[in-house]
């Protein structure tokens, strides 16, 4: 009895093959010491992901619809950090296109984070990787956690950065959201379904509004952090506002 009790427990507790994204939101202190507005909609933010709210509403509708399977990602967050998990050993039971899932699901995700904390202040950092992880009702362990978390130590900007694992894995045919910026750093594009939040409801017109708006603040906050002789700052709001502009390029007909 007592050994069919340890088998059940090793069983349960078993890591498995994840992808894993661990994500910091960056100038939280600021709001968290001085900014109750700020520090309420951050709170909100990190409890609409939790539960799959608003933006981070996962539609499997939509997914059938377009042939992927809805991927159910684990979910945990903690001050500033929200880490967000695929289990791929499951999900490779419930769909040949495991890959696809984890990444029409993920692009949803991270870029409705990307807008949420934009739209409260803050920009997002963070690493992504492909490894072991245990992560099951808050509960999150594992080498997968560390070396997302490695990664996103490691980067300056407001970008994903990914691991090598990760986007040497991802088909040829699926249709990537890892690019490489012009520091050589392969990242997760969160950009463009950040700019499709943007829109909701009002189509092109609203976009190119919050889009507008989205520049000026950017271009403010580079101006200010240069006067202030802040370069970190400064430095991370001219990515964000160069990736902004490049991504807005290639989107044109979502603009109209």
């Amino acid at each position: 009895m007592a050994k069919n009790r340890m088998s059940t427990l090793t069983l349960s507790l078993e890591h498995s093959q994840h992808v894993v994204f661990f994500v910091d939101l960056l100038g939280t202190e600021a709001a968290v010491y001085g900014n109750p507005q700020r520090l309420s909609e951050l709170t909100k933010l990190l409890k609409d992901l939790k539960r799959g709210e608003g933006e981070f509403k996962i539609h499997s509708e939509l997914a059938s619809k377009n042939s992927v399977a809805a991927a159910d990602p684990a979910i945990s967050t903690f001050s500033d950090h929200v880490v967000i998990s695929f289990n791929l050993d499951a999900l490779r039971k419930e769909t040949e296109s495991p890959y696809r899932a984890v990444i029409s699901t993920s692009k949803l995700l991270i870029g409705g984070l990307a807008y949420r904390a934009f739209a409260a202040g803050f920009l997002i950092r963070g690493g992504a990787t492909l490894d072991s992880l245990f992560h099951e009702q808050g509960v999150v362990a594992g080498k997968g956690l560390i070396e997302a978390y490695r990664l996103e130590r490691s980067t300056i900007y407001p970008r994903i950065a990914v691991s090598p694992k990760l986007y040497q894995a991802l088909p040829a045919h699926t249709i990537s959201p890892i690019h490489e910026d012009r520091y050589g750093v392969k990242h997760f594009d969160y950009m463009e379904q950040m700019l499709l939040h943007a829109g909701g409801l009002g189509g092109g017109a609203a976009r190119q509004k919050w889009y507008d708006s989205a520049c000026r603040l950017a271009t403010e906050n580079i101006e200010n952090f240069k006067e202030t002789g802040d370069a970190n700052r400064m430095e991370k709001w001219g990515w964000f506002l160069d990736k902004l502009q490049t991504t807005r390029s290639t989107m044109e007909s979502f603009f109209k």
